[in-house]
């Protein structure tokens, strides 16, 4: 069920108006919340619902039973099992067949030569994640037990469950068992936040789709300036569509009365890589630091041995992204990129220092972005090949009037919601957009307030889908992670 589409808009509306008629105690809120969350991934498909539930499961039973340990021993071995059996079943659904065909290249006989596919279940890694942080920060006395029923929904919410962002028990948790009863700023300001988020999805991702699905499908068949403008576009395109899933998320959630965390902050204006990924996909960037990078040494000890934990941690982000050596190369890519920065750091030579690192930064991303979406390494190098004209290019031509739009919005919209990192330690909890907007352009009457407010959703929801192009898919990019 994607945000994006008529049956969500059903859906959802049916939940709120339930919710703020029916809602009237804290445990009925929450379980109108657990049987919509419920309603919302059985949608995906039963054999999905029965792996979440599968997760779920496991997560909270490992702590449960870690709760009730007498010994440090025990307790210590309830939550590695935990954690064991979600990485395995994570490894067997998303990696094995990749890691199956892969040895397969090399010795043909592996598994009597049968090629293994597995369905892919929707949302898996997001939601493994999610239990293996509950476990690990449980074990570190970061996080509380909580009853089934709360770690139901904390795992399940279903404005966060498919595609992000990445929540912890510390961040959501006590919301979800305090939900408060849903007013009419709940809705504006959930609403206002859907409405961008709408924009960017239908008005500029899926416009950019249309553009970038046929070069990176074939991209001999297209002139080398097509193909740099389809990069481009892909650039837009992957931002407007994860950033705008994740501005819908978070106005759902608002509009349920949850404030979840912010996962973007106008990451394409950054000048160094390590700001990049302060700025980009915000909740797996804290993820990836606090579970992988720290536990493997972080920055303790020499240079040599930080750069190269930076790297593997890196690698792995990338193979948490996908089974593919692209995914795993576009690892390595940033991991270079930040030992590349402390390196010159420790040198006291500013590369990615002044205005013009932010230019060049935004290079750096993009060729990240050329092999993130290749669709095969032999692709990748075929396109390589061809933007530096060793091979003939083709002579079909991109438009570049729609890249030029999606461009446009995508760097206006960064450009008046930029906040320097730091300045507010409460800043990942702001829904910088919406606040930035209402602070400088609309009074502070409440009845101004509503109504402006009012006049600007309507008006960008309606642009959106004015602008909705019929000749894709729709599909949000990250729910194939």
């Amino acid at each position: 069920m994607l945000y994006s589409n008529p049956e969500y808009f059903i859906f959802f509306l049916f939940v709120w108006v339930l919710y703020y008629l029916v809602g009237k105690t804290q445990d009925t809120r929450l379980w109108i919340l657990i049987a919509a969350s419920s309603f919302f991934y059985v949608w995906a498909g039963f054999f999905d619902a029965l792996i979440f539930a599968f997760i779920l499961v496991v997560s909270w039973v490992s702590v449960w039973m870690a709760e009730r340990a007498h010994l440090e021993r025990s307790r210590q071995f309830y939550l590695a099992g935990g954690i064991i059996v979600m990485v395995l079943h994570l490894f067997f659904w998303k990696y094995m067949p990749w890691v199956s065909t892969t040895v397969q290249d090399v010795y043909p006989a592996f598994l009597g030569g049968v090629k293994i596919q597995f369905p892919l279940p929707i949302g898996i890694s997001f939601f493994t994640l999610l239990g293996i942080a509950y476990l690990i920060d449980y074990g570190r006395n970061e996080a509380q037990y909580v009853k089934f029923k709360d770690y139901m929904l904390f795992k399940s919410f279903f404005p966060q469950l498919v595609a992000g962002p990445i929540v912890r028990m510390h961040q959501i948790g006590p919301q979800l068992r305090s939900l408060p009863m849903v007013n009419a700023t709940h809705l504006r300001d959930g609403l206002t936040l859907f409405s961008i988020g709408f924009f960017k999805k239908v008005a500029i991702a899926d416009r950019m789709a249309v553009v970038v699905d046929p070069v990176f499908s074939n991209p001999a068949n297209y002139t080398i300036s097509s193909i740099l403008l389809a990069l481009l576009a892909y650039t837009v395109q992957i931002w407007g569509d994860f950033s705008g899933y994740t501005d819908m998320g978070r106005g759902a959630a608002k509009m349920l009365g949850v404030n979840l965390p912010e996962n973007f902050f106008s990451p394409y204006l950054s000048k160094s890589p390590s700001e990049f990924w302060r700025r980009w996909h915000v909740t797996l960037s804290q993820w990836i630091r606090d579970y992988i990078y720290i536990p493997l040494g972080g920055s303790s000890g020499g240079a040599a041995r930080t750069a190269a934990v930076v790297i593997i941690t890196m690698a792995i982000s990338g193979l948490w992204h996908g089974a593919a050596f692209t995914f795993l190369v576009w690892g390595l890519y940033h991991g270079a990129l930040l030992a590349l920065e402390r390196l010159t750091k420790r040198l006291g030579i500013p590369v990615f220092e002044g205005k013009a690192a932010m230019i060049y930064m935004l290079v750096l991303i993009m060729f990240g972005w050329l092999i993130f979406r290749s669709e095969s390494m032999a692709s990748l190098v075929t396109t390589l090949l061809i933007v530096s004209g060793e091979i003939p290019s083709g002579s079909l031509r991109v438009g570049t009037l729609s890249v030029a739009w999606g461009v446009a919005c995508c760097f206006l919209i960064q450009f008046f919601t930029y906040m320097p990192l730091g300045i507010d330690k409460n800043q990942a909890g702001r829904w910088r957009s919406a606040d930035r907007v209402r602070q400088a352009f609309i009074a502070s009457s409440p009845i101004v307030t509503a109504t402006l407010s009012g006049v600007g959703v309507a008006v960008i929801i309606v642009l959106s889908l004015l602008m909705r192009v019929s000749d894709t898919s729709n599909k949000f990019i990250y729910f194939q992670f």
